[in-house]
């Protein structure tokens, strides 16, 4: 038996979703409460993509709002991702297979790839969401890279009509900065006493100075698999 039952998913709802399934089918209760809301920004569909010569999409909302505009992708245009979610979704799309670090999903890991270290003069188009991290893009212009940055949506604080009754949850599942800033914005100090499930070093630090009482449990990354691996299952 799980020794937890009802997990609560803050990822955006579109992200949130294949999780809960997922765990819908390992027999736990997942609540889905997106701490961000995705709003599609209109972009230029007719952007001239014979002109690159890769394309990162840094996030599943990345693939998912440039993919509405946008059905298909030059056969020569390489395409990278930051996860494997990511990854699955231009597979789904039946797109050339992207290219992703493993096991951490990371822009730093991303930077780390083999593909990633002589690029001077080449052109580089990265699909993103607004007032994003900028590392990716500093990164590479600092290479030498040719970079165009594609923005297809922003991440806005919901205004949610109904709050989750935190008394049933077992574990907060959290997997980016700005949800977990706008979990403790939405839901109060009362979410501090809740055990954390997040992806990375830096999100336990985060967790750390915003106050959370629990140690959180790290997943390897933010893969729906990696984050499945994290939870604790006793038999």
């Amino acid at each position: 038996m799980n020794s937890i039952k009802t997990i609560l998913i803050t990822r955006p709802l579109d992200q949130a979703k294949s999780l809960a399934k997922k765990l819908t089918q390992l027999n736990f209760k997942p609540i889905i409460f997106p701490a961000i809301e995705i709003h599609a920004i209109n972009f230029d569909a007719n952007i001239n993509l014979n002109k690159f010569n890769m394309i990162i999409f840094v996030s599943p909302a990345a693939v998912i709002r440039f993919s509405s505009h946008i059905k298909t992708l030059p056969n020569h245009l390489k395409i990278f991702t930051i996860g494997e979610d990511s990854a699955a979704l231009i597979k789904e799309l039946g797109w050339t297979a992207p290219i992703h670090p493993y096991p951490h999903f990371s822009r730093e890991a991303l930077l780390n790839l083999p593909e990633m270290q002589n690029v001077s003069q080449i052109p580089i188009l990265i699909v993103e969401g607004k007032n994003g991290n900028n590392e990716l893009a500093t990164s590479l212009k600092l290479r030498g890279a040719t970079v165009s940055q594609l923005l297809v949506y922003e991440r806005m604080l919901p205004q949610p009509k109904q709050l989750p009754n935190l008394d049933t949850v077992d574990i907060v599942i959290a997997t980016s900065e700005q949800s977990l800033n706008n979990l403790v914005l939405l839901l109060g100090p009362t979410i501090k006493d809740k055990i954390l499930l997040v992806s990375s070093q830096k999100l336990v630090d985060l967790a750390a100075s915003l106050g959370f009482t629990e140690k959180p449990l790290l997943a390897q990354n933010a893969g729906d698999n990696a984050i499945i691996q994290a939870l604790p299952i006793s038999a």
